[in-house]
């Protein structure tokens, strides 16, 4: 038999031990969920530096946290170059304010947009985009940014005018 004092010492190692056996089972569940958090977001990257499109998204504040591979040989700039605002760099000059100001709008009210405006392509050239954004909420629904897409039109812009000059429209 223990005596009470040994009996108090053994309940106290034994409360120690269950703290210590709670620690662990929540550090280890932390170190999954950060793996399965690097797991999803690796998964975006491949998903959205594969997409033919170029896409950038910005975190609850605005300023733009990603932009894909796409958008960076379009533009030939750095990752660095374009975070925050500095994406808005290669919007044609006389489209520039106008652009910024439909994204703003559309980022305070929470609602998609979509407008066409001239990009600047990394050989100079100016090439017409259709942008199309969408804000983005947690399952919660919590604002947690918007989301962008970026198409250039040029291409098909050019094709429908040849096809006017040839049939004589």
């Amino acid at each position: 038999n223990f005596s009470q004092e040994d009996q108090e010492t053994l309940a106290e190692l034994a409360s120690v031990l269950a703290g210590k056996m709670e620690l662990r089972l929540l550090a280890c569940q932390a170190h999954e969920s950060e793996r399965a958090l690097r797991e999803a977001e690796r998964r975006f990257r491949s998903i959205a530096n594969s997409a033919p499109v170029m896409i950038l998204y910005s975190g609850a504040d605005g300023g733009i946290s990603f932009v894909n591979e796409s958008w960076l040989e379009f533009t030939g700039r750095t990752l660095e170059e374009e975070l925050g605002d500095g994406y808005a760099d290669s919007f044609h000059p006389d489209h520039r304010e106008r652009v910024m100001e439909t994204y703003w709008d559309a980022f305070q009210e929470r609602r998609p947009l979509k407008l066409r405006f001239p990009m600047r392509h990394h050989d100079g050239e100016y090439r017409m985009m259709e942008a199309r954004g969408k804000p983005r909420f947690l399952d919660d629904g919590t604002f947690a940014g918007y989301i962008g897409c970026f198409v250039d039109l040029t291409d098909q812009q050019l094709a429908i005018l040849d096809l006017h000059i040839e049939g004589g429209c």
